[in-house]
């Protein structure tokens, strides 16, 4: 993840996908061509479900990356960072918040112990 980037992602934000990449330091990078599509309510999407780009010219599909997983609850999550995982809480709409007062944890910590639960919302190719 350091050295590159993810391609073909799908953002929920303020109702709308929006279609971008993430870039190696973990920043969503939206793709200035592609217009954001709105959300429609009640929607059966979820983390890692594909999201369809479509206009007259093409069709692409996206993985959604800041869904949870439980579309009833908040989920806990970790957000990385330029080599660096934030622990914290992304919302129904698709929102994170860091949770004040916990570790930051190294990638590689991450990588090399099981114990840990939450998963990495923005990095759709690590999987716990």
């Amino acid at each position: 993840m350091e050295s590159g980037h993810i391609d073909n992602v799908a953002k929920l934000y303020n109702g709308f996908f929006r279609f971008g990449k993430i870039d190696q330091h973990g920043f969503f990078v939206e793709y200035p061509e592609r217009t954001p599509q709105r959300h429609q309510e009640g929607d059966c999407i979820s983390r890692g479900s594909i999201v369809n780009y479509y206009n007259k010219m093409d069709s692409i599909n996206y993985t959604a990356i800041n869904i949870p997983l439980h579309s009833a609850a908040n989920e806990r999550v970790f957000e990385y960072r330029s080599g660096r995982l934030i622990e914290g809480i992304i919302s129904n709409e698709g929102v994170f918040s860091p949770e004040i007062g916990t570790q930051i944890l190294t990638i590689q910590s991450f990588l090399g112990n099981n114990d840990i639960k939450p998963r990495i919302y923005n990095v759709p190719d690590i999987v716990k």
